[in-house]
């Protein structure tokens, strides 16, 4: 299982306040001018290279203020779903996925509740898989740069999708990303933490002219990873991964599941169906 793919979607908070006019001010700032957008579409990437390969992408729209989303992704390489792109709806600390008849038990009820908040060690290998959702939910993302420490460079100017972005590089402490961001997504940091067994992370930054965020990227070496990592398990390699918002105030059609279709995750742990 590529325990890696999406490990680490970062999140920050900074040493001290900074010039906002600088560089670490800018990237300080881009979390709260994104999330003033309300809403966006959203790409994402993950890619493991080295003993284990794989590669995990998803597409979508995303709600800021509520947390509210909806992705296609493929989920194959986390050992979630077969052949195929899957629909993830997400509520918060809640996400539904559509996994139809791909697991035993479900029945007439293709999706499957799961709250990332509920997720327990020692569940196995999939509930481990699931918690690398929750290490990558959108908003640690969102809120990666408020942890930006120590220098900045600024690399130069370029486009994303087509809009002219300042490519940065920086590193972020992922401790004070907590005590920096929202009181949700705290844990949603912990697991972040959890999942890469350090608090610092290299990332690189492009932000707009209107100091939004538009693309995150992030890569590491795994053999620099804690021993007790959980993305240490896949061997040596590299894992990068990265984020791209764009037509930012996109309207966002979420849509709960009918509870006659969804099952929830308790009830097929209870039956032994997904906890393996």
């Amino acid at each position: 299982m590529a325990v890696a793919l999406l490990a680490g979607a970062c999140s920050g908070g900074g040493d001290e306040e900074a010039d906002p006019g600088s560089p670490q001010g800018i990237l300080a700032a881009a979390p709260a001018r994104t999330i003033e957008a309300g809403s966006s579409k959203v790409a994402l990437v993950a890619s493991l290279e080295g003993q284990t390969r794989g590669t995990f992408d998803g597409q979508g729209e995303l709600e800021f203020g509520p947390e509210r989303g909806r992705l296609e992704v493929d989920l194959a390489p986390l050992g979630l779903a077969g052949e195929g792109r899957t629909r993830v709806l997400l509520d918060g600390d809640v996400v539904y996925i559509e996994l139809g008849r791909r697991l035993p038990g479900l029945g007439d009820r293709p999706w499957v509740r799961i709250d990332l908040d509920g997720l327990k060690d020692g569940q196995g290998d999939n509930i481990e898989a699931l918690r690398q959702l929750k290490a990558n939910h959108p908003s640690a993302v969102l809120n990666a740069l408020r942890g930006v420490t120590g220098e900045v460079t600024e690399v130069g100017a370029e486009d994303v999708r087509g809009t002219p972005t300042t490519h940065y590089r920086a590193t972020v402490d992922l401790e004070a990303a907590k005590e920096a961001s929202p009181e949700p997504v705290r844990d949603v940091l912990d697991e972040v933490v959890r999942q890469l067994g350090t608090e610092r992370l290299p990332v690189e930054a492009w932000v707009d002219a209107d100091g939004r965020l538009r693309r995150l990227r992030y890569t590491v070496d795994l053999a620099d990873l804690a021993d007790d990592a959980p993305a240490k398990g896949v061997g040596e390699g590299r894992s990068t991964a990265t984020l791209e918002l764009y037509d930012f105030g996109t309207p966002v059609a979420f849509q709960e599941p009918a509870p006659s279709e969804v099952t929830d995750l308790a009830e097929l742990l209870g039956t032994g169906a997904a906890g393996r």
